[in-house]
């Protein structure tokens, strides 16, 4: 026999020796078995036939020998257990099942029922091993009662039960799952991301979790941190080395991850657990270790378990913070991702480990500041700038004004300290009054894409409900969505939620005053940007007007700004008659933009079959805008045309 070089190569021969351990075990039990039952005997488990000769067979191909008397195999299980403990001794580097074994304090019970449960996840072989053992081929797996008897000198009843109970080890740190209540017919499985994590180490989606944070050593906890964001907790704790971000709130993620940082001496940062049932809040807590940072913002719910935490209060990062936190690790991606304080920042690391660059991702940014909104409004595509707005000088500067708040929020609230001093936080509202037609949504799509955001209009229809109650929840909805992210919110419409609130003569009165309240009250609390539009301003309820930063009203343009949105049809490839007279129409009809685009449009399609757009197909369109809002067609407007004009509609 070829003598065993000193140490294990590598994790995979420390774990086939280890599971060779295993079969040493389990055919002695095979072999005890075989005694107890009488030789020759035949039995159908679960409607599958097992001679002994069948299971013999199996152990001796699975062990490479032939299955000698159980004296020879308990002789033999001792001298390979000598014979891997010699062979450990001499690895450099701790192998990555050992790691777990060393990292957890596995007493000698536990390993072997762990080292045994994932033998058979690893090989179908070994799984029909235990199914014989547990004499039903339907349990092709470890059982608890199994597990007493392969332990049975290694651990007592007693102590194994308490060792697979929800504190005991295994189970406490999401090493095995124990399923259903604990008796003898318990089965006992690795979970898949355990299996995985010791295989193959950490996978592509685990290693986009890991911050490579360059100094500082893992906190000294468990450490619970009361915080708005997981980017002020991660700035309050301070440099701890590289951290493992379990953002997902699923605790089979976060034990997979919490499982890397302990085999690698480092913190796992958990995010998003609020959420989490009762009982897996129970079990998480049970399965802390000192390395890890839990970012909480109800910090009630992780009280009573006798934890020790070590307590700390994040108080909101500035920019400046934001930026001195990525800059190590971002580079020149810093900058834009300091810019955003809510996303989580696992995602934010993983949109910089994936643009090419800068620009690349400054617009997946952008996206994902987006996403929460997706199914709860609809998303305005701005193709204008401010250049394109028919609007008084004065009221351009006003809008270019209110988007660059956006930008000078952090000089303001922060470097300047106006925040703290006035009570002032981030955010920016506007209204817009005005007839339809006038430009408000153009101009709201403007201000967002000169702040560099995305304009998601609320959808009234699918907001407003008849059920007490109802509208409030839609309405939280977004607001939740659109504070997880950066984004303005435009509300078309706006006297429809914020009017006036009525005397109280009746229920009803009584409950639209308490929406209103609480209307004025959630978009007080809101810390992005939002533009309310409406054609009848004067229906608002005045306790809004305070909280607007801007009042902008539009107007019906004049005869010169008329001509200038007439004349748009003439920068395209539109072939004009020659008795096209944009002048005359500016002058007689007083429609805002949006009718004029429309009859444009509309008598760009009438002109089609001709070949060219006439004066008659403009004062069709025109006639037909008329008819839309309720204005008479005159003669001495329409000219020649009255005549034909007079029945379009």
């Amino acid at each position: 026999m070829t003598e065993l070089p000193p140490g294990f190569a590598d994790d995979d021969a420390c774990l086939g020796a280890r599971v060779g351990l295993v079969l040493l075990r389990l055919s002695a039990e095979v072999n005890r078995l075989r005694a107890l039952r009488g030789d020759g005997r035949e039995d159908r488990f679960a409607g599958v036939l097992m001679r002994d000769s069948d299971i013999a067979a199996l152990c001796a191909e699975l062990i490479a020998a032939p299955l000698p008397p159980n004296e020879d195999l308990e002789a033999a299980l001792e001298a390979a257990e000598t014979r891997y403990a010699t062979r450990l001794a001499a690895t450099p580097v701790l192998p990555a099942f050992e790691r777990v074994s060393r990292v957890f304090g596995m007493s000698a019970a536990e390993e072997t029922i762990f080292a045994t449960a994932l033998a058979a996840a690893l090989d179908p072989r070994i799984a029909r091993v235990l199914g014989y053992l547990n004499e039903d081929m339907g349990q092709q797996h470890l059982t608890l009662g199994l597990a007493q008897r392969l332990v049975a000198r290694q651990a007592g009843v007693s102590a194994l039960w308490s060792a697979l109970s929800e504190d005991g080890t295994l189970v406490r740190h999401g090493l095995l799952r124990v399923e259903g209540t604990v008796t003898a017919s318990a089965a006992l499985h690795v979970p898949e991301t355990v299996q995985r994590v010791l295989l193959t180490g950490p996978g592509q989606a685990e290693r986009q979790c890991q911050l490579p944070i360059r100094t500082g050593a893992p906190p000294d906890g468990p450490v619970l941190i009361e915080a708005a964001t997981a980017m002020d907790a991660l700035v309050a704790l301070g440099p701890v080395g590289p951290a493992w971000l379990a953002e997902s709130g699923r605790l089979d993620e976060v034990r997979a991850l919490g499982l890397l940082a302990a085999l690698n001496g480092q913190a796992v940062v958990i995010c998003g657990a609020d959420d989490m049932g009762k009982p897996d809040r129970l079990r998480l807590m049970r399965g802390l270790g000192r390395h890890a940072v839990l970012v909480t913002k109800r910090p009630a719910l992780w009280s009573g378990a006798g934890l020790p935490w070590r307590r700390l209060q994040a108080k909101a990062a500035t920019q400046a913070d934001r930026l001195a936190f990525w800059a190590p690790m971002a580079g020149g991606d810093a900058g834009h991702l300091a810019e955003d304080g809510q996303a989580p920042p696992g995602l934010l690391w993983r949109l910089s480990c994936e643009a090419p660059n800068p620009q690349a991702l400054a617009l997946s940014l952008r996206h994902t500041r987006s996403e929460p909104m997706q199914g709860l409004a609809d998303r305005i595509r701005s193709r204008f700038t401010f250049d394109d707005l028919e609007l008084p000088a004065r009221q351009i500067a006003r809008l270019r004004a209110f988007a660059d708040r956006r930008k000078s929020d952090t000089t303001v609230l922060e470097a300047w300290g106006l925040g703290a001093a006035l009570g002032a936080d981030r955010g920016a509202m506007a209204l817009f009054t005005g007839p339809s037609g006038v430009g408000k949504t153009m101009a709201a799509s403007v201000v967002a894409r000169g702040a560099g955001i995305d304009l998601w209009r609320i959808n009234l229809a699918t907001l407003v409900s008849k059920y007490i109650g109802e509208t409030e929840k839609n309405l939280d909805r977004i607001f939740r969505a659109a504070d997880e992210t950066e984004v303005m919110l435009f509300f078309d419409e706006a006297e429809a939620l914020f009017s006036k609130r009525a005397e109280v003569k009746e229920a009803r009165d009584r409950y639209a005053n308490m929406q209103m309240a609480y209307l004025l009250q959630r978009i007080e609390d809101f810390r992005g940007m939002a533009v309310l539009a409406s054609n009848m301003g004067s229906t608002l309820d005045p306790a809004m007007l305070r909280r607007f930063d801007m009042v902008l009203e539009f107007k019906v343009p004049d005869a010169a700004a008329r001509r200038r949105l007439w004349a748009r049809i003439e920068t395209g490839r539109v072939p004009l008659a020659d008795d096209v007279d944009l002048d005359a129409l500016a002058e007689r009809f007083e429609l805002a933009g949006g009718h004029i685009r429309q009859a444009i449009l509309s008598a760009a399609h009438d002109a089609v079959p001709g070949g060219a757009v006439t004066q008659a197909h403009l004062l069709t369109a025109v006639a037909r805008e008329y008819a839309k809002l309720g204005r008479p067609i005159r003669k001495e407007d329409f000219g020649v045309q009255f005549a034909k004009l007079r029945g379009v509609g």
